[in-house]
C-alpha cells in the first residue's frame, strides 16, 4: 500500500496541491512502469524511481541523491525487507518540514488530507497506488476529472513562494537541504 508514492504525494503536497502529469505520455509511462515492478526485477524498479523522479514538480540538488534513496528504498520495499510508510508518518514528516522551512501554518497536512490526496491519485495511477497485484488485471481509470481554477492574487503570491522554494531545493540552498535530508530520513529513505 505505502511504497515510493509517499515522497511523490509529500512532494505534490508541499508544492502546493495535486500536480498531476500534463499528458498521457507520462501516465501511461508511470503507469508500464509501476506494472513492470510488481515482479520485483531490479531493473524494472529503477526503470520506477527514474520514472518517478523525473516525474516531480521540482528537481532536488544531485547531493540529496534522491533517485538512489527511493531506488534502495523501493526495492527493500519489494524484498519485504522494509515495511512502507503510514499516511500518519508522511503527514508528521510534512508538518516538520513546513516548520523547519518556515512555511505558512495553513501548509500543514493530517493524514486524512493524505490519505484523500492517495486516494484522488490512485484513480489517475492505479497501477501505481495499487494495493494489490490483482488490480493489475483491471484497466487503468481515466475517469479523473481535473480542472484549473483561476488563482487569487494570494494565490497566485504562494505559488511563486513555492516556485523560489523549488529553486532553492534544486540550488542546494543551506536552508533547505537540511530539512529535506530529515524529511527523507524520517520516511526511510
Amino acid at each position: 500500500m505505502e511504497r515510493v508514492f509517499v515522497l511523490v504525494l509529500g512532494i505534490v503536497i508541499m508544492h502546493g496541491g495535486l500536480t498531476t502529469a500534463q499528458n498521457s505520455y507520462t501516465r501511461d509511462s508511470l503507469e508500464e512502469a509501476a506494472s513492470a515492478a510488481q515482479s520485483g526485477d531490479t531493473a524494472a524498479v529503477r526503470t520506477l524511481t527514474d520514472t518517478v523522479t523525473n516525474w516531480l514538480p521540482m528537481r532536488f540538488h544531485y547531493s540529496v541523491n534522491l533517485n538512489d534513496r527511493m531506488y534502495q528504498s523501493e526495492l527493500r520495499y519489494r524484498q519485504h525487507t522494509r515495511p512502507g510508510v503510514s499516511v500518519e508518518r508522511l503527514a508528521s514528516a510534512l508538518n516538520q518540514l513546513t516548520a523547519d522551512l518556515k512555511l505558512p501554518a495553513y501548509v500543514k497536512t493530517n493524514a486524512n488530507q493524505v490519505q484523500t490526496y492517495r486516494m484522488a491519485l490512485a484513480r489517475v495511477y492505479p497501477m501505481f497506488l495499487s494495493e494489490r497485484k490483482e488490480a493489475a488485471s483491471r484497466p487503468p481509470s481515466h475517469s479523473a476529472v481535473l480542472t484549473v481554477v483561476r488563482q487569487s492574487s494570494k494565490e497566485q503570491a504562494l505559488a511563486r513562494q513555492y516556485q523560489a522554494l523549488a529553486r532553492e531545493v534544486a540550488s542546494n540552498s543551506h536552508w533547505t537541504v537540511r530539512p529535506i535530508q530529515t524529511l527523507l530520513t524520517t520516511l526511510g529513505l
